[in-house]
């Protein structure tokens, strides 16, 4: 059986009732309020960056609140699965504390930002992972009281820290990092020859073998992450396989709301 959990600070019950009729088959979808929760209550003193919400920093806080399971993935919203979701859960990671992938972008971190991650969050930019599919050894986390300490560094950081979250979990599992199949999480904005031709030209050997391995694992995705400011709901045609993400919305009932962004879907006709 596979449990879908939603961790939130008041999703309404009409949002809910949607999800749960999508149900079927061995699929449960289960909302986690976190609103009144004593331990969640301390991200009311984080601060924001980037015009992001504080909910980015829920997903520290799963140890400790899904303290039952054995391994919990966590999947940024942001994300289409193409393939069954059974090969991440089983995954081995030993004894690290977490399963990620290394962020494609860390090649680009300089000055100020290069030295935080460096010294502060004492990692090396080629092994910073990115926080958007992270697969949680829950034992293991609570065995050093992950949530905890990570409260604790963003309260020594005066609760202000560059990339939240992702900064976070990088600083708080560092050498303990399980690399999951590249496969498993490619990055829509990761492609293109000026990022191919950039790391040639700094003869970053170091970050172009792992970026070869990143182009060989896109031919055949089984995730796609549209990370970044440009979404496929926003740029149907300009995102890379945006227009697979206008595939699958076609297929829930929220793509039609009067929410929905004016020409966000396409049409069939569109699409082909």
């Amino acid at each position: 059986n596979l449990e879908i959990v939603i961790l939130s600070r008041g999703v309404k019950k009409d949002t809910q009732d949607i999800f749960n009729n999508l149900i079927h088959n061995n699929i449960e979808i289960r909302f986690i309020d976190v609103t009144g929760n004593k331990l969640v209550s301390a991200i009311n003193s984080f601060k924001s960056t980037r015009g992001l919400s504080l909910a980015t920093y829920l997903k520290i806080f799963i140890p400790a609140l899904l303290h039952d399971y054995d391994k919990v993935l966590y999947l940024d919203s942001d994300i289409i699965v193409l393939k069954s979701i059974d090969e991440l859960l089983t995954k081995d990671i030993g004894n690290n504390l977490i399963g990620a992938m290394n962020d494609t972008n860390s090649y680009q971190f300089r000055g100020k930002y290069k030295n935080f991650v460096e010294n502060v969050l004492e990692v090396k930019p080629i092994n910073y992972i990115n926080a958007g599919v992270i697969l949680f050894n829950v034992n293991k986390c609570n065995g050093i009281h992950f949530t905890e300490a990570a409260i604790d560094f963003i309260h020594k950081q005066d609760g202000y820290i560059p990339f939240m979250d992702q900064d976070v979990i990088n600083r708080i599992a560092r050498h303990k990092i399980y690399e999951l199949p590249r496969d498993w999480h490619i990055t829509v904005y990761s492609y293109g020859k000026k990022r191919l031709q950039i790391l040639l030209d700094k003869g970053r050997r170091d970050f172009l073998e792992k970026y070869y391995a990143f182009l060989d694992a896109a031919k055949s995705p089984k995730l796609l992450h549209y990370a970044g400011g440009i979404k496929p709901w926003n740029f149907p045609t300009f995102v890379r396989h945006g227009l697979v993400w206008h595939l699958y919305a076609r297929e829930t009932p929220f793509v039609f709301t009067r929410k929905t962004p004016k020409n966000a879907i396409l049409t069939s006709e569109e699409l082909l």
